[in-house]
C-alpha cells in the first residue's frame, strides 16, 4: 500500500500539471494548487499547511514551486523530513533547463508563462503600477519579454501581445512543451515511491529501476535542452537513447515544421518503435529506435521514449530559434547585411590580427546623399528600398573572408578590409560610388545629381597596440565628413592618422 502523497503546485501551473496524463497510473498522489504570488509576498510554509493541508492525512508533501516564492521552510525542518521543495530559484525551471532559463535571463528578458500572462492585469495591480510606472519599471529591469510556453494556453499569444503592449517592451517566445515538466513530475513521485517502506521488496526493486532510467533521462535531457545548434542536439539525441536503450540502431530525420496529423503515430517495429517528434504542434521529424537490447521492457522503453520526445522537439525548436535570434542580433534587419554590433566586434578582431601579421587595415565610411531629401519626396518605403539596393553593392564587393560590410547607422554604411592599403581601399570606394550611380536610382531633390549618389571616407592603418580601432573609423569619419562638405558624390583619403 502506497503512502499518502501531496503535490502542491503554483496555480499558474495548473493547466501544464493537469494535462499530464501521468496521475492516472498513481491514485496515491493528490495535486493541489496554492494561489500565486510570483514572490510579491512570498507565501509562508505555516500559512501553506494550515490553509491546504489542515487536518489531512499525508506521508509525503512535494511542492513545484521556485524556493523564492515560499518562505519559512527552515523553521520547521525537523518536522518536515516528508517534505521538499522542487524548482530551483526560479518556478520556470519546472518546466525548461535552467541553464536555457538562465541564458535568457542574462539576455536581460523578463520570463513569463502562460498562466502568468492569463492573469498579468491582476499581478500588475497587485504591485501597485499603472500602465505609466508599469512601463518605467520594466524599461529598467529588463530588455524585452520571453514566453515560455508550454502550448497549454490557446490565449498566449494574444496575452502576450497584451501585456507587450502596455510595458512597451518588445517580446519573443521559446516553445518548452510539456515533456520536461512530465519527467520531472514523474522523476518526483517515483522517488517517493521507492522511499515507501510498507512496499514489496519485488515492487520497490522493479520501482528503483524504472526510477533510475527517469532520473538518467531527465539528467540527460537536462543537458539536451541547454541552447547550443541543432546538429548538436540531433548529434545528443541519437547518443541519449544510444545509451537508455542499448539498441542496434538510432536514427533521427527532420522535415520542415509540418502539422500533419497522418503522419503523427508511432510505429512499431523490429523490437523497436518510430517515433514523431514535435513541437508547438508541428512535426519536426521522425526518431526510429531499432532492435532495443532488452526487448522484453518493450513497454517500459515506450513509455520512457513518449516522456522524452516532447523535450527533443523543443531542443531542436529552440536550436532553431535560437540560431534565428543570433542572426537578428548580428544582422541588420531592414538591408540584410551585418549591423553596427557585429562590425565593432569585427574590428576588434581583425585589429589584433593585421596588428600580428604587420599588414594594413582599412575602413570605408559611406552615407547617401541628401537621404532625409529622398524620404521626405518618395517616402520611407522607398527609403528602405534605396538602402537595400546600397547594402546590396557593398556586400557585392565586399569577397574576402576579412572583409565585411555592414550599416552603420540610419543612411551610413562602412566596410572594412583587412591587409588593404591606402590604394586598394580609395579603389574600392570608387568602385563603389560609380556602381551606386549606375543603378540610376532617381533623386529629383538632390543637389548634387538627378540620382542617389554617395559620399565615401577611406582610412587605413597598420594597427599597433598603442594606437585604438576607433581611432582608425574616427578618421575614415572625418575623411567622410570632408567629402560632404567639399561637393559629396565623392571618395576622400585620409592620409594621416
Amino acid at each position: 500500500m502506497r503512502g499518502k502523497h501531496v503535490i502542491l503546485c503554483c496555480s499558474h501551473f495548473r493547466r501544464e500539471v493537469e494535462s499530464l496524463n501521468i496521475f492516472e497510473a498513481y491514485r496515491h498522489v493528490q495535486v493541489m494548487f496554492f494561489p500565486a504570488r510570483c514572490g510579491h509576498p512570498p507565501i509562508a510554509w505555516e500559512e501553506l499547511r494550515a490553509t491546504m493541508l489542515g487536518a489531512m492525512e499525508y506521508d509525503y508533501v512535494d511542492v513545484l514551486s521556485g524556493s523564492y516564492c515560499l518562505t519559512g521552510v527552515n523553521t520547521y525542518a525537523d518536522i518536515l523530513k516528508p517534505f521538499h521543495i522542487h524548482g530551483g530559484r526560479q518556478c520556470f525551471h519546472l518546466i525548461a533547463n535552467p541553464e536555457l532559463v538562465e541564458h535568457y535571463n542574462m539576455k536581460g528578458r523578463y520570463t513569463v508563462t502562460p498562466g502568468w500572462l492569463s492573469h498579468w492585469r491582476q499581478v500588475i495591480n497587485s504591485w501597485g503600477f499603472d500602465r505609466l510606472t508599469a512601463q518605467q519599471y520594466f524599461s529598467e529591469s529588463s530588455t524585452g519579454i520571453l514566453l515560455l510556453d508550454t502550448g497549454v494556453d490557446t490565449n498566449a499569444d494574444h496575452n502576450l501581445q497584451e501585456f507587450s503592449d502596455f510595458i512597451d517592451r518588445p517580446y519573443e517566445t521559446v516553445s518548452v512543451g510539456l515533456g520536461f515538466l512530465d519527467i520531472f513530475v514523474t522523476n518526483v513521485i517515483l522517488q517517493r515511491i521507492v522511499e515507501a517502506r510498507n512496499e514489496r521488496y519485488g515492487s520497490v526493486e522493479k520501482n528503483q529501476k524504472t526510477l533510475s532510467h527517469y532520473a538518467m533521462a531527465l539528467d540527460l535531457l537536462r543537458s539536451l535542452t541547454k541552447v547550443q545548434s541543432e546538429n548538436d542536439v540531433i548529434q545528443q539525441i541519437t547518443d541519449i537513447f544510444t545509451m537508455l536503450f542499448a539498441p542496434q540502431k538510432v536514427s533521427l530525420s527532420l522535415s520542415e515544421p509540418t502539422a500533419s496529423p497522418a503522419e503523427n503515430q508511432i510505429i512499431r517495429k523490429d523490437n523497436g518503435f518510430i517515433l514523431p517528434i514535435s513541437s508547438s504542434g508541428k512535426l519536426l521529424g521522425m526518431l526510429e529506435i531499432i532492435g532495443v537490447k532488452f526487448p522484453e521492457y518493450m513497454e517500459n522503453y515506450l513509455n520512457l521514449a513518449l516522456g522524452m520526445v516532447d523535450i527533443c522537439g523543443m531542443a531542436i525548436n529552440n536550436a532553431r530559434h535560437y540560431q534565428t535570434i543570433k542572426d537578428m542580433a548580428y544582422t541588420d534587419g531592414l538591408t540584410g547585411i551585418s549591423n553596427r554590433r557585429t562590425f565593432d566586434e569585427h574590428l576588434e578582431l581583425e585589429w589584433k590580427r593585421m596588428s600580428r601579421e604587420g599588414e594594413n587595415l582599412s575602413v570605408i565610411l559611406c552615407d547617401v546623399d541628401y537621404f532625409k531629401r529622398y524620404n521626405d519626396t518618395y517616402g520611407h518605403q522607398a527609403g528602405d528600398d534605396c538602402l537595400r539596393q546600397v547594402a546590396k553593392v557593398l556586400s557585392s564587393n565586399c569577397k574576402r573572408p576579412g572583409d565585411i560590410a555592414a550599416r552603420y547607422g540610419g543612411e551610413e554604411f562602412v566596410l572594412l578590409l583587412s591587409d588593404t592599403p591606402t590604394d586598394g581601399a580609395f579603389f574600392l570606394a570608387e568602385r563603389i560610388r560609380q556602381s551606386i550611380e549606375k543603378l540610376c536610382i532617381p533623386h529629383a531633390d538632390s543637389l548634387v545629381n538627378s540620382c542617389i549618389t554617395l559620399s565615401l571616407g577611406v582610412a587605413c592603418c597598420v594597427p599597433t597596440y598603442d594606437l585604438l580601432p576607433q581611432t582608425l573609423v574616427s578618421s575614415a569619419d572625418h575623411a567622410l565628413y570632408e567629402a560632404k562638405s567639399t561637393g559629396r558624390n565623392r571618395t576622400v583619403v585620409k592620409e594621416n592618422i
